[in-house]
């Protein structure tokens, strides 16, 4: 499944309606088509920082993130600090990459032998 999201996320204690919008598609996009992976596209999503996004991108399915100058550090530093997970290994430039990222990884899990989750935390 692809979803692709734009404009601004913010994150204050007052303020998260972004994430909250973001985890409602990404639920929906799940119910109706039950995926194997996950791409996030948000070249044109401004993200700086917060750990509220990590509910967005850490799924329980193979998610990779399409990012461009706009959030590409704040998802840098998301993916190291908080997430603990090489973010050259999940950010891609492009749709492509991505994809072949999402494929190689499912490839992997399917020869691992390991049971398919097929929900996320929605």
């Amino acid at each position: 499944m692809i979803a692709t999201f734009s404009g601004t996320v913010v994150e204050t204690d007052s303020h998260d309606s972004g994430y909250k919008f973001m985890h409602a598609m990404i639920g929906d996009g799940f119910a109706a088509s039950n995926p194997a992976t996950l791409l996030l596209d948000l070249r044109d999503l401004k993200y700086v920082s917060g750990n509220q996004m990590s509910s967005i991108v850490d799924q329980r399915i193979i998610t990779k993130v399409v990012a461009s100058q706009i959030c590409f550090e704040g998802l840098n530093n998301l993916y190291r600090s908080a997430l603990f997970l090489n973010p050259s290994d999940e950010i891609f430039e492009s749709v492509e990459e991505a994809l072949n990222a999402c494929d190689s990884a499912y490839r992997q899990f399917l020869r691992d032998g390991r049971k398919k989750t097929i929900a996320a935390d929605f």
